[in-house]
C-alpha cells in the first residue's frame, strides 16, 4: 500500500513530539508504524493522540522544522495481523470445504434445464427432488426432449402418446440413445407409455404400452374363464348370468353360455365387453381387461349367438372399441356384425386390422336404445391372424420373406425394379450393366475402396491399395491387355470430339512418352540453401555410362530391353542426390535414378570446361 504524506509536520530537536497540518493521522497509521521525518531519519510511531498529533521513539534527532515534508510506512505488523485472521478462517472452516471436494468450484447451474457439463446442480433441476408445490419445466414437443429429467406436458403439447395433461421421464443411456417414459395424468387413461431414439431424437420409435391389466395373447379364449363385464348408460338395465345353462336355448354350441339381458327403456345405448379378467357387474370402463395390440396387427372376433327376441325391429351388434392416442379420438369403433333374432344358433365373426396408434382394444356387444331382449353367446375367441409365411397379403406388412407366382413386376414406387429382365431392372434403375455394352455415368466423383484379388479378365481396372511398386494405399490402374499391346493412354479433344490433341502413352515395356514438354517447378520462392556446383567435370568424369539388357522384373527370366543408362548403385557413390536406394525390407523394390538430375553437373562440367578452353586459348596467344 502507499506510504501517507498528506500535509506537513512540525518536529522540535530532541522532542518525541510531532504535530500536523492538513493531516490525518488516526485513520492512515498504527502504533508500531514507521515515521521518516524531515530530515530523512526512521522513528517508531508510540501513540497517535489525534489527526494532528503522535508520538515518536526515539526523539526527533534533526533539526527543528516548521511545515517539513514526511512519510509513514506501514510495517510487517499487518501482514502478522492478517495471517493470523486468515489462518483463524482456515481452522474454522477447512476441513468443511476440503470435504466439499470439486463441488466448492463448481459453476452452478443456471436455470432448471441446464444442461452445461461440469455445472453443480441445484435441488429441483430437471425436476429432481422437487419441493412440495414446485413444477417441473413444461416442454412443448416431446420429439425435443432428450436431456435427461422430468418434464410436464399440456394438453396441446405435440408427439405425446395421450390426449391432456401427463409427465415425461427421459433418460440417456449411452452414445445418442434416448429413452422417454410418459404417463398421462388422467386417471382414466392411466398407461404407462415408453419409446426410444437411437440418434438423439432425430427419428422415434411408436409409442408402445401395455393397457393397465390389459392381456396380451395371440389366441384369447374367453369361454373357459368366463366373466363378461357389463356397461350401462342412462338407468338402463343390463344384467349377465355367466355359466348358464338352466333353461339355455336347445343345440347350443358350447357347455359355456352367458346370458345377457338388455332392458332399455329410454334412448341410450347398453353393452357388454367380452372381457375375460372382469367381474360381472363392473360398469366402470377404464384400461383394465384391455386386450394389446400394435398398429398393423390383424384380428378375428368370433361367437355364436342367439337372440330370443328383439323388440322394434333392431338388432344388437358387436364392435372393437379402441383409443387413438395421438389424434385424440377417444371412441373409435370397429364395427362388425349385427345378431339377428331368428331363432337359432347362429357363428358371428368379423375381422379388424388395427389402425395407426391404436395399443388397446375392447370387444363390446351393443344394444342400441328401445332393445329389450335375452342374448346367449358362447364361444367367444379373439384371435390375432399371423399372415402365411411365403405369400403376400394386403396392407401394412413387416415379415413378408417371399414372392411366388408373381407374374406382375413390382414397380419401382413400389420398391420393386419394373421389370422381369435383369437388363431392364438396371435400365429403369439407372445402373450400370452387369457386363458387356456402353455406359456413359455422369458422377461429381468416384470413390474405390478395397482390392480386386483377380485381374484375369481383360480390360481396365481401377483399384485402391494393391500395394505394387512397394506403395501402400495406393490408387492403382490396372490394364489387361488381353491379346493387344496393353499401356495407357491419355488425350485431350475439341468439344465436338471431331478433333484430338497428342496423345500421351505408357506402354507395356514402361517407356512414357510424351508429345510435349515435362516441366518441373523450379521456382527460387521454393528454395533456399542454394549453392552452385562446382566440381560437375569431376563427378560427371567417374560417372560409367553404360549399354545393357534389362528385365521387367526380378521374377523375370528374359531380358527383352536393350538400353543405355548408368547403374544406380555405382552413381549413388558418385551424386547420391540423383538416386533413391531400395526399401531394404522389400526384396522387390528397385533402386532409382533422376536422369534429370544430371543435367546440372553437365552443366557444370561444359563451364569448366569452357574456362579451361579460354585458359589454353590465351596461353596460346
Amino acid at each position: 500500500m502507499p506510504w501517507y504524506k498528506a500535509g506537513t509536520v512540525s518536529v522540535v530537536q530532541n522532542s518525541n513530539a510531532v504535530t500536523g497540518a492538513g493531516t490525518a493521522f488516526i485513520a492512515n497509521s498504527r502504533v508500531g508504524d514507521a515515521f521518516r521525518g524531515p530530515d530523512g531519519g526512521w522513528y517508531e510511531i508510540t501513540n497517535i493522540a489525534s489527526n494532528t498529533a503522535l508520538s515518536i521513539a526515539p526523539n526527533y534527532q534533526g533539526a527543528t522544522t516548521a511545515a517539513g515534508i514526511y512519510a509513514l510506512a506501514p510495517m510487517q505488523g499487518y501482514v502478522k495481523d492478517s495471517a493470523d485472521a486468515l489462518r483463524a478462517l482456515v481452522n474454522q472452516f477447512g476441513a468443511t470445504l476440503a470435504a466439499l471436494g470439486t463441488a466448492s468450484t463448481a459453476t452452478v447451474t443456471t436455470s432448471i434445464t441446464d444442461a452445461t457439463l461440469g455445472r453443480l446442480l441445484k435441488v429441483g433441476d430437471f425436476g429432481m427432488a422437487l419441493p412440495a408445490g414446485a413444477q417441473c419445466s413444461a416442454v412443448g414437443d416431446a420429439n425435443t426432449a432428450t436431456i435427461p429429467g422430468a418434464y410436464r406436458m399440456g394438453a396441446p403439447d405435440l408427439n405425446k402418446p395421450a390426449a391432456g395433461q401427463g409427465q415425461l421421464l427421459v433418460w440417456k443411456s449411452y452414445a445418442n440413445y434416448v429413452l422417454q417414459m410418459y404417463v398421462p395424468a388422467t386417471a382414466a387413461i392411466s398407461n404407462l407409455w415408453t419409446r426410444t431414439s437411437p440418434d438423439l431424437g432425430v427419428t422415434w420409435t411408436p409409442w408402445t404400452t401395455p393397457a393397465a391389466g390389459s392381456t396380451e395373447t395371440d389366441n384369447l379364449v374367453v369361454d373357459p374363464n368366463g366373466a363378461l363385464g357389463t356397461g350401462a348408460f342412462g338407468g338402463q338395465v343390463v344384467s349377465v348370468v355367466d355359466r348358464y345353462s338352466s333353461g339355455a336355448p336347445s343345440l347350443a354350441p358350447s357347455k359355456v353360455l352367458h346370458k345377457i339381458t338388455f332392458t332399455n327403456t329410454n334412448n341410450q345405448y347398453s353393452q357388454v365387453y367380452l372381457d375375460p379378467k372382469r367381474a360381472a357387474g363392473v360398469t366402470s370402463l377404464d384400461n383394465a381387461g384391455a386386450i394389446a395390440v400394435r398398429p398393423g396387427e390383424t384380428y378375428t372376433v368370433s361367437f355364436d349367438g342367439f337372440a330370443d327376441g328383439v323388440v322394434g325391429g333392431r338388432r344388437i351388434g358387436a364392435i372393437a372399441h379402441c383409443y387413438q392416442a395421438n389424434t385424440n379420438v377417444t371412441n373409435l369403433n370397429i364395427a362388425g356384425p349385427t345378431v339377428d333374432a331368428n331363432g337359432a344358433w347362429t357363428p358371428y365373426s368379423f375381422t379388424f386390422t388395427v389402425p395407426a396408434d391404436i395399443y388397446s382394444i375392447w370387444v363390446r356387444l351393443l344394444a342400441p336404445s328401445g332393445v329389450t331382449t335375452n342374448l346367449y353367446v358362447g364361444n367367444i375367441r379373439v384371435e390375432k391372424l399371423q399372415p402365411q409365411p411365403g405369400l403376400a397379403t394386403s396392407g401394412a406388412n413387416s415379415n413378408i420373406t417371399s414372392l411366388a407366382g408373381l407374374t406382375t413386376p413390382l414397380s419401382v414406387s413400389q420398391g420393386g425394379t419394373g421389370s422381369s429382365t435383369a437388363s431392364g431392372a438396371l435400365a429403369n434403375l439407372g445402373a450400370m450393366p452387369a457386363a458387356g455394352g456402353f455406359y456413359n455415368p455422369d458422377f461429381v466423383s468416384v470413390k474405390v475402396g478395397g482390392t480386386r484379388p483377380n485381374l484375369a479378365a481383360q480390360g481396365m481396372h481401377l483399384l485402391w491399395n494393391t500395394a505394387a511398386g512397394g506403395l501402400t494405399g495406393e490408387g492403382a490402374f490396372v490394364c489387361n491387355k488381353g491379346g493387344g499391346t496393353g499401356g495407357f493412354s491419355w488425350r485431350s479433344i475439341d468439344t465436338g470430339n471431331t478433333t484430338t490433341g497428342p496423345t500421351m502413352t505408357y506402354t507395356y515395356a514402361g517407356v512414357l512418352n510424351v508429345p510435349g514438354a515435362v516441366n518441373q517447378n523450379s521456382d527460387r520462392r521454393l528454395k533456399t540453401n542454394d549453392i552452385e556446383i562446382v566440381d560437375g567435370l569431376e563427378r560427371i568424369l567417374r560417372v560409367r555410362p553404360v549399354e545393357y539388357d534389362r528385365r521387367d522384373s526380378f521374377d523375370s527370366e528374359e531380358y527383352p530391353h536393350h538400353e543405355v543408362g548408368v547403374i544406380a548403385q555405382e552413381l549413388f557413390e558418385i551424386a547420391p542426390l540423383l538416386v533413391t536406394p531400395a526399401n531394404p525390407d522389400d526384396a522387390k523394390d528397385a533402386w532409382k535414378v533422376n536422369y534429370t538430375g544430371l543435367i546440372p553437373y553437365l552443366v557444370s562440367a561444359i563451364k569448366t570446361l569452357k574456362a579451361e578452353i579460354e585458359e589454353l586459348k590465351s596461353a596460346g596467344k
